[in-house]
């Protein structure tokens, strides 16, 4: 983590590249130690923050699109919602 830290590497790599190899370090450095200690939660710990990288990179890239499409789904429940509303407040009246 050190190394990832120095001038020279800084000066390489971006801020969101260096977080993304700190975050790989420590889970490859959490999977070894529970390797080491015979201890799988720790293993299992490890791969979890392994599998973590990928997710966090795709978030990063993607946020604004996230953001985005989670607006539309709620627009589209919303108007799910308001349809069948109406539909059951008719069928009400009518009976």
């Amino acid at each position: 983590m050190w190394f990832v830290h120095l001038d020279l590497v800084r000066d390489v790599v971006n801020n969101n590249a260096t977080g993304l190899n700190l975050m790989t370090i420590l889970a490859l450095a959490t999977f070894l130690a529970g390797v080491h200690a015979k201890a799988w939660q720790i293993s299992l710990v490890g791969v979890a923050l392994a599998l973590c990288v990928p997710a966090m990179a795709f978030v990063q890239q993607s946020a604004l699109f996230m953001l985005v499409a989670f607006g539309g789904l709620v627009l589209v429940g919303v108007m799910l919602w308001a349809s069948t509303y109406a539909q059951r407040r008719k069928a009400e009246q009518a009976a």
